[in-house]
Order: C-alpha cells, then sequence, then structure tokens
C-alpha cells in the first residue's frame, strides 16, 4: 500500500490586493532574492508521487481545513469534459473566482483562517492564486518567475502552507514565505533542500533532504523547538501551539512525536505502528492507520466539541483527514447504489458500488459539520445502510 498518498495543498487567486507592494513594512514581507538551485526538488516527486493528483474526489490534496472552514474540490462533468471545483462551508467562506467556478487545472488546495489558495497550471507554468483577506499580504500572488528573478515570485512550487495570515512554499529554490510576520513566521532558517513544509497559526516546520525537522515562528509554548532526537521524519501536522511529526524507516514501524503545549502533546499515540499521515486543527490531532483491508482513525488532544468521537463512517476507507478549530472532516470510501439505480438488489447485491464522500464531526457552530449534499457527485442518498452514509 502507498504509504506516500500525500499531496500538498497550495495555491492562490486573488480577491484583495494591496496598494504598494514595494513599501514593505516591518510585518509583512513578500520578496525574495535570487536563490541557488534547490538540488533536491525532483525527489521530492519520488517521494510524493501523487502530491499534485486532484483527480480524484477529495484525495489527500484537495481539502483543507482552518479555524470554522472547510474548503473542497469536487469533480464534475461527463467523460471528456471533466470540471474540477472548489466549494467551501462553515464560516468566513470565500466567494470570489476560486470559489464555485471550474478549475480544471487547479492541483491542490492551503486555507489560512481568511484567505483560499490554490496552485493551477498553465502554459506558462504553475502558478500560486489566492482570494480572500489581504491584510498582511497573504493573498498577494506571486508571479510565476525563473530562478534569475527577484521579488515576489515561486519556480514551480510544490508544497504550500498556509497559517492564518502567512504562507510557505517548497519550490525549485527553496522555501519562500509572504505574508504577515509579527511572529518571525516568514523567516526560515537555512534549511538544505527542503522536501515538506506545514504551516499553523503562527510558525512554520520543514522537512529537510536529510529528514531533520526544522521550526521557526511563534515559540510561546515551544512549538517550534523540535526535539533534538527526532530523525526520519517524513510528515508534518502543525497545530495553534504545538507540533507533530510522523517518522520511522520501515512502512509497519512508524511513530508519532509531538511537542509545544503539553496539555495536548503528552496525549498523542506512543505505538509503532502503520501511521500514513496525521492532521491537527487548533488544538486537537488525528492519525490515519492504513492497514490492509480498513482504515482506521486515532485522534487526541481537546474533547471539549467532540472533536476526539471519530464517528464509524470515519473508521473505514479513509481518503483524507483534515481538522479545524474543534473539528475535523474526512473524505471515505462507502458502498451505494451505481446511478440511476434507487433500491438495492436484495438478492445479489451486484448493483452495490463504491463512492466518495465527506463525514465531519464536532463543533458545529458555523456549520462546519455540515459538507454540501453534492460533494458525493448525487449519490449520497444511495448508501446501502443509513450508517454507511458519508454526506447529509
Amino acid at each position: 500500500m502507498n504509504a506516500w498518498l500525500l499531496r500538498s495543498l497550495v495555491a492562490v487567486g486573488l480577491l484583495l490586493s494591496l496598494t504598494a507592494c514595494e513599501e514593505e513594512k516591518d510585518d509583512i514581507r513578500f520578496t525574495r532574492e535570487g536563490e541557488a538551485l534547490h538540488s533536491s526538488y525532483e525527489r521530492i516527486d519520488q517521494l510524493y508521487p501523487d502530491l499534485f493528483n486532484a483527480n480524484l474526489l477529495l484525495d489527500r490534496d484537495s481539502m483543507d481545513a482552518d479555524a470554522d472552514r472547510v474548503c473542497a474540490y469536487r469533480l464534475t462533468g461527463t467523460t471528456g469534459f471533466p470540471g474540477l471545483y472548489l466549494d467551501c462551508w462553515g464560516s468566513k467562506t470565500p466567494s470570489g473566482s476560486l470559489v464555485r467556478d471550474k478549475e480544471p487545472q487547479a492541483n491542490g488546495l492551503t486555507l489560512g483562517s481568511g484567505h483560499v489558495c490554490v496552485s493551477k497550471t498553465s502554459h506558462d507554468g504553475t502558478g500560486i492564486y489566492c482570494e480572500g483577506e489581504n491584510d498582511h499580504g497573504q493573498s498577494e500572488n506571486p508571479k510565476i518567475g525563473s530562478l534569475v528573478d527577484s521579488g515576489h515570485y515561486t519556480v514551480q512550487p510544490k508544497f504550500l502552507s498556509s497559517g492564518d495570515t502567512h504562507n510557505c512554499v517548497i519550490d525549485q529554490q527553496g522555501i519562500y514565505c509572504w505574508g504577515n510576520n509579527d511572529q518571525g513566521q516568514l523567516d526560515a532558517p537555512t534549511v538544505i533542500d527542503p522536501l515538506f513544509i506545514a504551516s499553523a497559526q503562527n510558525h512554520n516546520c520543514a522537512i529537510d533532504s536529510a529528514t531533520a525537522v526544522h521550526c521557526w515562528g511563534d515559540n510561546s509554548a515551544g512549538q517550534t523547538q523540535v526535539p533534538t532526537d527526532l530523525v526520519n521524519a517524513y510528515y508534518l501536522a502543525l497545530g495553534k501551539d504545538f507540533s507533530c511529526a510522523l517518522h520511522g524507516v520501515t512502512d509497519d514501524a512508524r511513530g508519532i512525536t509531538c511537542w509545544g503545549n503539553t496539555q495536548w502533546t503528552t496525549l498523542a499515540p506512543t505505538e509503532l505502528a502503520d501511521w500514513d499521515f496525521i492532521n491537527a486543527g487548533d488544538d486537537h490531532a488525528c492519525a490515519v492507520k492504513l492497514a490492509q483491508d480498513e482504515n482506521s482513525v486515532t485522534c487526541w488532544g481537546n474533547n471539549a466539541h467532540g472533536q476526539l468521537d471519530v464517528p464509524l463512517a470515519a473508521q473505514a476507507q479513509v481518503h483524507n483527514l483534515v481538522s479545524g478549530n474543534g473539528f475535523s472532516c474526512a473524505s471515505v470510501e462507502y458502498l451505494g447504489y451505481p446511478a440511476g439505480v434507487n433500491s438495492r438488489n436484495e438478492d445479489t447485491a451486484t448493483n452495490d458500488v463504491l463512492h466518495l464522500g465527506v463525514t465531519c464531526w464536532g463543533r458545529n457552530n458555523e456549520g462546519q459539520t455540515e459538507p454540501p449534499a453534492f460533494l458525493c457527485l448525487g449519490y449520497h442518498n444511495s448508501a446501502v445502510l443509513t450508517e454507511d452514509r458519508s454526506c447529509p
């Protein structure tokens, strides 16, 4: 089973823009100088082969959550004329060009507290486009640049992550961050050939080509103080004031190490197992364990809103899992009728087929755990058993 089903969620399309990009403030930055070529850039595709593949509905790079909002891609249209649409639910839902718009070349997705970014590929290359709040320049689109450029640009981005009001990207020149810098979240240290990056409210962490972890930004709870004995890291998940890494050498003996706010980090699973990926909300985190015939989800941290009470529908065949402020959502497979069939063949059950849907749990003050029905491509009412349904 492929342990690297991971994808990064990237991107950007502009709703608001800064009036003077040349005049940077102390806490806002969006420039870079020409840098040396990222020598391990091509290795990212080898480690994470499905990084920019969003053809499967709600797969690992096509859903993200932040605070009280979730966004996800849905694949629509007929054979030969597919459309990839971005839809959001919950609070602060953007309504600009990136949302509910046909984006067939969109590859990934990431959210901040009030903005959303996607990466899109065109004849000019892969670019990052954002929309939403832009008070710190977080939605200011970097141009599609080259290795000799300077200023606000990216060169074939591979990974993009977003904090509350900033973004960071790994591209052909390394790590570049822009937006709000009031906690030093843009001041990335020297990371030799970065392979993976994750962001939270005001801090970031990255994995280098030697599998070491580097963190920077807000350290009020020790969330950027990486344990000295952490080695062989390959996946990161960051909460508001804590960080977690998935690490290990073999597929069936991976561990989870967390640091930062000890109120939540000490609750992380201690077993070595076939953990595939992890995701963190503000004050809780979840890990997905792959098994031969099913997947399972384990969550830890604050349970004030039931965010640790994983429903049965999210415990089998998980494709993706994202967490926000007191809630989580998972894209899962479920058994249902094929198109045009409204009843089950009780004798043979031959018309049962698998569909992809979304199920959410936890805090629901803004409707963030109520995914739209259309994310199941019209099959959400066809689940064989009511408890198997993954959409409203």
